[in-house]
């Protein structure tokens, strides 16, 4: 009985700093490098999306999640958009949904550029490339296949 009441002691101020934290405008990054959060209890990710549609393809692209709206983003060739945002164990999953245009679309498409349950133990920087077919996900680790998606190019 003890020992359950000390966790619920310890858990519940890092609960409440964590959510604090979050809410605030510090620089967690920064407070992780001071060990103020332990190491492992907050995780950096980063999302890289690269145009690979061809020479003459700007790529539109608008990302956002239930909190934050990342604002449109045009794309020349083989230019690239990115983002940072922190993950934990503690904090409910993140998904980061994008719409994508180009002319040869036809039509805009959405995909989710990271899911905390597809992509959290897999990557920390998640590279996607942009194709007129598919978007694929660069494995960086090698230890897991390439990833890609399939565009519903099919117009209406």
């Amino acid at each position: 009985m003890t020992s359950s009441t000390n966790r619920k002691f310890v858990l519940t101020p890092i609960m409440f700093m964590l959510i604090f934290l979050t809410k605030t405008s510090f620089s967690l990054s920064d407070l992780m490098n001071e060990t103020v959060i332990p190491h492992g209890v907050l995780t950096t990710k980063q999302v890289v999306i690269v145009n690979k549609l061809g020479i003459l393809e700007t790529l539109n692209l608008h990302c956002r999640n239930g909190e934050k709206d990342l604002g449109p983003v045009s794309l020349k060739p083989e230019e690239k958009f990115e983002f940072k945002f922190l993950t934990s164990i503690f904090l409910p999953p993140i998904t980061y949904t994008c719409s994508f245009q180009w002319p040869d679309a036809g039509k805009e498409l959405f995909f989710d550029i990271f899911r905390t349950r597809r992509d959290g133990n897999v990557c920390d920087l998640c590279i996607w490339y942009v194709f007129d077919g598919l978007i694929c996900q660069l494995r960086p680790d090698k230890k897991s296949p390439t990833f890609c998606h399939y565009w519903d190019l099919k117009r209406s």
